[in-house]
């Protein structure tokens, strides 16, 4: 696998491989970066290595650097709960977790982690070797399982090369084509995105749905010249829903839609934005099938006898029989379940033999050759077109997610005062949702869904919930799913059940809105009935492509541009209306960003109130920065949290951020990660702190010396002992200082032992800071500079930012440091800032 990478590379290094939002990697840099991080595992124990990062280089750089040195990746996905995350790790037995700042803070209080590898601090070396083959493992992916713990389905390179050369020639693909990647690292539909690209030469573009909106996926797709777009039938369906502008999608000439049943209405739709040249490549597959066994292609006069799409004619080395119960072929035109033989199946289930000695079986008439069961119910017809019937096991597939209802059932019955507790199916076709049936001791809906919340993915909570006395039984002791399917209640968003309140009353200056959310709202979650004011999105059904049709309903209907954030899992109906209701007014936040616990700017207040009315000056609320600085990277994790912030927060026009001394860089960091996230940063104003610490010159020190001396005799001299003293105290290793200040407490007798601690942390911040690795911000950083602070001998007079930014603007403020936003400096600094900031009266 990585030798195919490493041709291209080494043919066409500068030739774009990756594209993200703010960022394009070439061949070239995806290579180096791979072998960074082949040397970084190659000499640990041949155990897999886990991923923890978002959709983008980086992560296609650990995955080809453990193909490289053959060792297996365990792909994570940031979006599932840390429990599952949790048990996917020890279930995988990984040596180690490769993850970023922000992944890190996420699995923080996770017990039993394995070793944490920072990627943004990997060294830059090279590997001894590369040991990847055939028969190396490539990579463990989890699906649900039946019992409730994840399952961990592994494949080793040939078969992993295999299936990435029947897509590529399948669909002909070449070095000029450009691959959208919209899917989780988890599934294993990114598989083909990824490798399909980076193996033959063609450039993949990664693409954050939640970032960009449906919206902003035509103008994404337009902006990149994609060919080929993937996306599961339910995002399609979403997307297209959304109204994409034709003109954006003249680029694609192929799409590949498979992962979920795909309806006639869904081509028919399609043809209506896509270019009719553009060709659907469809199919049906499986994790254990590794990818495809039944594909065809579709054209613009495909002509449909039945609603769902047929899956297609048999894959190449990938044959299919449809067996009944006792394992014998059926006729055609019944149904059976399908079974697939080929030498590039999965290998099996990882660390469990038992299960896979079940479930894959050596062919007896071919060696290599191994056949699985998939658990497909289908017929085919008399033109060799297999249609999909079912699942044998119930499994289900819920926007686009394979959920199991028995492991659904499991995490139910394990609440506390659940008794028993059964799982349906219930929607439409278009929209499946499950429907869930308790006995014991009753709870509210907000109750099992905070509770589910942190042990099952989005997709597999039920979206309703119903108390019985006892779950019906057919004569066997099986559940009797139609009894309770007759059960559902039978409700319409006008009828008012016995409720505290009702979705559609309120004043009469918002009953319009009210009306107008309601056949959005219920549209976006393609069901009818009773909306609850008070409970959230989320809960009530709705994930994040359904948040994202909402908002495009909405736009459509009150003829208004929304905010994409509006809507998001916890949003309210009652909350929506409230934001509805206020009229559009611009707003300009100016995030001010300052060390956490840090009182050394007492002007503050004063500058904020000295600004225009319509800017609104907002404190970022950071925790103590002392819980952040046991890890190296907690520059990156404090600015991760300011980006996180700011995106929560209502806004017109750009963001704008101003950090103060050592808040400058978290500001910095923070701003890089909002560009990446496609957010648009105007002002980044750096208070007197540059990327970096300087060593002095022996001048520049004998005169901060003979200022200290002054400072002491005119009355200073506790806060100057103190600097002192931590200046002697960065000398101490890193470890060494944690334990001191953990063991503060010890100091008996003292008085002080706050200030000794503090100091213990000053000197470990300083340590642990050196090790930060600026990125880059395209935009202008205006830098203020305390001009009175004369101990900086050896600083650059940009303060050492001008290799990180598209352009600097430095001004010079005859104040001390901590004077910088002081009363005698407040005029002018304002009009600075105020100037970086473009603000017009």
């Amino acid at each position: 696998m990585f030798a195919r990478f490493a041709a291209f590379a080494r043919q066409q290094p500068d030739h774009p491989a990756v594209i993200e939002a703010g960022r394009t990697w070439s061949y070239g840099d995806l290579y180096r970066l791979a072998l960074r991080v082949a040397a970084c595992i190659e000499q640990d124990a041949p155990s897999p290595i886990a991923v923890l990062l978002p959709m983008g280089a980086p992560l296609a750089a650990v995955f080809l650097g453990a193909l490289a040195v053959g060792r297996p990746y365990v792909p994570l996905d940031p979006a599932f709960p840390p429990e599952r995350n949790r048990l996917i790790l020890e279930q995988a037995g990984a040596g180690c977790l490769i993850s970023d700042a922000a992944g890190q803070a996420l699995m923080a209080s996770t017990p039993g982690m394995p070793p944490l590898v920072d990627f943004n601090a990997l060294d830059e070396c090279l590997p001894s070797g590369l040991a990847g083959c055939a028969e190396s493992i490539a990579y463990i992916i989890y699906t649900s399982g039946s019992t409730g713990q994840p399952k961990g389905v592994y494949q080793d390179q040939r078969g992993l090369l295999h299936d990435v050369y029947q897509y590529s020639h399948a669909i002909h693909l070449h070095p000029g084509d450009r691959l959208t990647w919209l899917y989780s690292p988890s599934v294993n539909g990114a598989i083909r995105d990824i490798y399909a690209a980076l193996l033959n030469g063609a450039t993949l573009v990664s693409i954050n749905i939640r970032d960009v909106g449906l919206g902003g996926l035509g103008r994404r797709v337009a902006q990149c010249g994609i060919t080929v777009f993937h996306a599961i039938p339910a995002l399609l369906r979403a997307f297209l829903q959304s109204g994409p502008k034709p003109e954006n999608l003249v680029s694609v000439r192929l799409a590949y839609v498979a992962g979920d049943r795909f309806f006639s209405s869904d081509v028919d739709m399609f043809y209506e934005h896509f270019p009719h040249r553009c060709l659907i490549y469809n199919g049906i597959g499986s994790t254990e099938c590794a990818t495809l066994y039944r594909h065809w292609f579709l054209g613009v006069d495909r002509q449909f006898d039945s609603a769902v799409v047929p899956a297609g004619y048999p894959v190449q080395e990938r044959e299919t029989r449809l067996l009944d119960t006792k394992g014998q072929a059926v006729a055609r035109g019944e149904v059976g379940e399908v079974e697939v033989c080929s030498p590039f199946v999965a290998r099996g289930y990882w660390r469990n033999p038992e299960l896979s000695r079940q479930a894959f079986r050596e062919d007896p008439e071919r060696p290599a050759w191994r056949r699985f069961m998939t658990g497909d119910l289908a017929r085919e017809r008399a033109d060799g077109l297999l249609e999909f019937v079912g699942r044998k096991d119930a499994q289900v597939k819920i926007r686009g997610h394979r959920v199991e209802p028995g492991a659904v059932e499991a995490e139910l019955r394990s609440l506390p005062g659940v008794e028993d507790a059964a799982v349906v199916l219930t929607g439409t076709a278009v929209a499946p949702e499950l429907s869930a049936w308790l006995c014991g001791n009753k709870m509210t809906q907000e109750s099992l869904r905070e509770l589910l919340q942190g042990r099952l993915p989005a997709a597999s909570i039920p979206a309703n919930f119903h108390w019985l006395e006892r779950i019906p039984r057919l004569p066997n002791f099986k559940t009797d799913l139609a009894a309770l399917k007759r059960l559902l209640p039978k409700t319409s968003p006008l009828e008012e059940p016995e409720h505290p309140g009702d979705a559609l009353h309120g004043d009469d200056s918002s009953l319009e809105i009210r009306h107008s959310l309601a056949a959005c709202w219920n549209e976006a979650l393609q069901r009818q009935g009773f909306i609850d004011p008070i409970v959230s999105f989320a809960d009530q059904g709705g994930d994040s492509l359904a948040a994202m049709s909402l908002l495009v309903l909405l736009e459509k209907t009150l003829a208004r541009s929304l905010e994409v954030g509006l809507v998001h899992g916890k949003q309210t109906f009652e909350g929506l209306v409230q934001a509805l209701m206020v009229p559009d007014m611009p707003r300009t936040r100016l995030y001010v960003v300052v060390r956490p616990g840090s009182s050394s700017f007492p002007w503050l207040a004063g500058f904020s109130a000295s600004l225009p009315k319509s800017i609104q000056v907002q404190i970022v609320p950071l925790p103590l920065v002392y819980e952040e600085a046991v890890s190296a990277s907690f520059i990156q994790t404090l600015g991760a949290t300011v980006a996180a912030y700011i995106k929560k927060q209502p806004a017109a026009g750009p963001v704008h951020l101003l950090g103060l001394s050592f808040g400058a860089r978290i500001a910095f960091d923070a701003a890089c990660q909002l560009v990446a996230a496609g957010v648009a940063v105007g002002a980044l104003i750096a208070g007197d702190m540059g990327p970096a610490f300087y060593q002095k010159s022996w001048p520049a020190r004998l005169q901060k010396r003979g200022w200290q001396m002054m400072q002491i005799m005119t009355g200073r001299e506790r806060l100057q002992l103190k600097k002192k003293a931590v200046a002697v105290l960065r000398l101490l290793s890193p470890s060494m200082l944690k334990k001191l200040s953990a063991g503060g407490q010890k100091f008996s007798g003292s008085e002080n032992v706050p200030d000794q601690k503090n100091m213990l942390m000053d000197a470990l911040v300083i340590h642990h800071a050196r090790n930060w690795q600026p990125g880059y911000f395209p935009g202008t950083v205006t830098v203020l500079v305390a001009t009175k602070e004369l101990h900086r001998g050896g600083v650059p007079d940009d303060l050492g930012w001008g290799p990180y930014a598209g352009g600097l603007a430095c001004i010079g403020v005859p104040c001390e440091h901590t004077e910088l936003l002081g009363e005698a400096t407040a005029i002018a600094v304002t009009q600075h800032i105020l100037g970086a900031m473009k603000y017009k009266p």
